[in-house]
């Protein structure tokens, strides 16, 4: 069996700053491959850029004195769009954080992933919080809502829910 590494030339920029309750961010890569590129499907890897940006915007103090409350929005986008393994190629991705800024650094994240070229939305909640100094709780759930013929389709009206302890040493 004989190795084969393909040349790439990647390139990207992350940028993030605030500015008052207001956070800008984003993130952008070009990826150009200096050969042709055949996966085992036949299926040819193109050049091809990404980017991601997007917006939180939070209210401090809003319910309590001590917890936030962030809306969020942000665009991502994938010019590799019906390849295979690009997750979320033109979605926007709105939510809401809540954050207790409290000693175990607890937060809620309720949000959705909206895909605006086909019919596909994927519906996210997060929670985390630290246990004690050398534990963090993380739980996720996931609700899935697709066309049979979208990416996420064989998924549809799929959920889940899991949970990870982390134990800090």
């Amino acid at each position: 069996m004989v190795h084969r590494y393909d040349i790439v030339t990647k390139s990207g920029f992350t940028f993030q700053g605030n500015r008052g309750p207001w956070l800008f961010k984003g993130e952008t890569l070009y990826q150009r491959y200096e050969e042709e590129i055949v996966t085992g499907s036949g299926m040819t890897i193109d050049d091809y850029y990404a980017f991601t940006t997007g917006l939180e915007y939070s209210f401090y103090g809003l319910l309590f004195d001590n917890q936030d409350v962030g809306l969020i929005l942000e665009w991502i986008e994938c010019s590799d769009e019906g390849k295979e393994l690009v997750i979320y190629p033109n979605h926007f991705f709105s939510g809401l954080r809540y954050t207790f800024n409290n000693q175990s650094d607890r937060s809620f994240l309720l949000g959705g992933y909206f895909n605006y070229k086909d019919h596909e939305n994927v519906i996210r909640l997060e929670y985390s919080e630290r246990l004690w100094e050398q534990f963090t709780l993380e739980v996720e759930g996931l609700l899935i809502d697709a066309d049979d013929d979208a990416m996420f389709g064989p998924f549809n009206k799929s959920s889940r829910i899991g949970g990870k302890l982390t134990w800090h040493f």
